[in-house]
């Protein structure tokens, strides 16, 4: 089990002790679930959807409702309410772009990314008749909704934690690199689909970095920003665009790995796991085309992609890794503080 430290084993299900303003009380249980995506090999997954039915049963005889909080995909979601149909709710994640729907009694919410928006659910029980009601609202999230002095004490504190960490790894949070021009697109609509600026500006920061490379590639889920940056744009601006980092490896491939590589990341349109490239590599006609030429599948190619790609962990990559026999070299890694040993400084140093 997971383990929180010094306190044991984190439980399975919560169960929240409500009481409202005449005395009455109630009990709602709290089960949560989420997506088994990059998966760590210390880290052991159940099956999301029979999980939650056993958390489901465990508590439904205890509690007066069952609220599931999620992070998976709106058809799981809406699975779940269909083999779960005694939940009061379900307040889910995962989509950035804001979903609703409603599978027999049970609404499903899922509000916009980064805040801009929230569902207000209202629970109302009836412990008399043993019955529940549920009611939802949207509410944006703008300058009208004043903020909490409490919640922005803590909000400072971590805010100034942020900065000297940022500080510690060669950043520069407040200092502004870009003031003028466009702002640079970052909507996951947008990234995981097609190339837009702040995905060509990322690729050229790589290539950049490794100027050596004949193939520089970026998997769109790199980017999770999931909005427009506008300008002025800062290091900090940088940090949150690409808050995972990691370095930049570079590894020699035969060119039918490259090929395959590249199929992969066009098929993989509408995921994390969609690729964007340099631009003097372009598919067309069915063709992978480098510097005006078709990738030779027996030559070798030197590539830069970011290290996570390499680990064989990105969607439909599991080819991608240093054992395959068509990876021909794996290039030493970059010494700390270097431009390869973080995509986001390979950013910065690309800007300044």
């Amino acid at each position: 089990p997971f383990v929180k430290e010094g306190k044991g084993a984190l439980p399975k299900t919560y169960v929240m002790n409500v009481k409202d303003a005449d005395g009455t009380t109630a009990k709602i249980g709290l089960i949560a679930v989420t997506l088994p995506f990059n998966k760590a090999d210390y880290v052991s997954y159940t099956d999301p959807l029979q999980t939650a039915k056993e958390a489901y049963n465990g508590l439904k005889d205890s509690v007066d409702a069952v609220v599931a909080i999620t992070h998976q995909s709106m058809e799981a979601d809406e699975l779940l309410a269909r083999e779960v149909p005694g939940l009061a709710v379900i307040i889910g994640g995962h989509e950035h772009d804001q979903r609703f729907a409603k599978v027999g009694d049970i609404y499903i919410t899922k509000a916009m990314a980064n805040a801009k928006t929230a569902y207000v659910v209202n629970l109302q029980i009836n412990k008399k008749k043993k019955t529940k009601k549920v009611t939802t609202k949207l509410e944006k999230l703008d300058q009208d909704v004043a903020l909490d002095s409490a919640t922005n004490v803590v909000v400072e504190k971590w805010n100034k934690i942020a900065d000297d960490n940022y500080s510690s790894l060669g950043f520069d949070a407040r200092k502004v690199m870009i003031n003028r021009g466009e702002p640079l697109e970052g909507r996951e609509v947008e990234v995981r689909t097609r190339q837009t600026n702040l995905t060509k500006l990322v690729v050229a920061s790589i290539k950049d970095a490794a100027p050596q490379a004949d193939v520089v590639v970026m998997n769109g889920g790199s980017i999770r920003v999931d909005d427009v940056v506008q300008l002025p744009i800062s290091q900090y601006d940088i940090l949150r665009t690409l808050p995972f980092g990691g370095a930049i490896s570079e590894a020699d491939m035969k060119g039918s790995l490259v090929i395959r590589m590249l199929e992969t990341g066009r098929k993989n349109i509408g995921i994390g796991g969609f690729l964007h490239y340099n631009e003097n590599l372009a598919y067309t006609n069915d063709k992978w085309i480098l510097n005006g030429q078709p990738i030779d599948p027996a030559k070798t190619y030197h590539v830069a992609l970011p290290e996570f790609l390499m680990t064989g962990k990105e969607a439909n990559m599991d080819f991608l890794n240093p054992s395959n026999v068509e990876v021909v070299k794996v290039y030493p890694a970059a010494a700390k503080g270097q431009p390869l040993s973080d995509i986001r400084l390979a950013v910065v140093r690309y800007l300044e």
